[in-house]
């Protein structure tokens, strides 16, 4: 059994960032929409961001 961590979740890294405070109300209120957590929204929309770069730099090296 592990040990408790208060704030740790299991294969989660935190991370903090800054942002402009019109773009954290809209998380917010999505999150309150949706019953999500602003992690979880933010995670998606990082993987989208990250993964839109990966299929532009394949583009760009193989021309395809």
């Amino acid at each position: 059994m592990s040990e408790y961590r208060p704030g740790y979740i299991e294969g989660k890294r935190k991370l903090g960032v800054y942002v402009d405070e019109e773009v954290h109300k809209a998380l917010r209120v999505r999150a309150a929409e949706t019953g999500e957590s602003m992690g979880q929204i933010v995670e998606r929309a990082l993987r989208k961001e990250l993964a839109q770069q990966e299929r532009r730099r394949h583009h760009e090296v193989t021309g395809l």
